[in-house]
């Protein structure tokens, strides 16, 4: 199993058992879809839908699990995820809202202060809306 593929397992594990029925689904997109993922140059995106708004405990289990189980088998240019509500990606308007948002520009941003982090990462991303009209 390559890297890439004990990534992918893991990922849908732990956001499973972390978002339990709260999940929809989890949706890869970018260089991996497109046909251009490279370990060694790439990141990986995903999007993430859920039913309802996650909780502060269930934003933080999430972290725990990417960083340490997902981090250290992620491409050079690491996780790039939104979390988004179900019922704004059914008949989405941009600029789409997002729950939460992670990246490896934030990377050093939560470690510094995780809470604060959870707390105010949380908005609108333009970018959405390419990513969800490619789907």
């Amino acid at each position: 199993m390559t890297r890439t593929a004990r990534l992918l397992k893991l990922l849908r594990l732990g956001y499973r058992q972390v978002l339990a029925d709260n999940l929809v689904g989890i949706y890869l997109h970018g260089s991996y879809v497109l046909g251009g993922y490279q370990e060694v140059s790439s990141d990986l995106d995903y999007l993430v839908v859920v039913h309802r708004p996650l909780t502060t405990s269930e934003k933080l289990r999430l972290m725990t699990w990417t960083l340490k189980k997902l981090w250290p088998l992620a491409p050079r240019k690491g996780l790039e995820f939104h979390i988004l509500l179900a019922k704004q990606v059914v008949h989405f308007e941009a600029p789409v809202a997002f729950e939460f948002h992670f990246s490896k520009m934030h990377y050093l941003t939560y470690q510094q202060a995780p809470m604060a982090y959870i707390q105010r990462m949380h908005g609108f991303d333009p970018d959405l809306t390419a990513h969800l009209s490619c789907q």
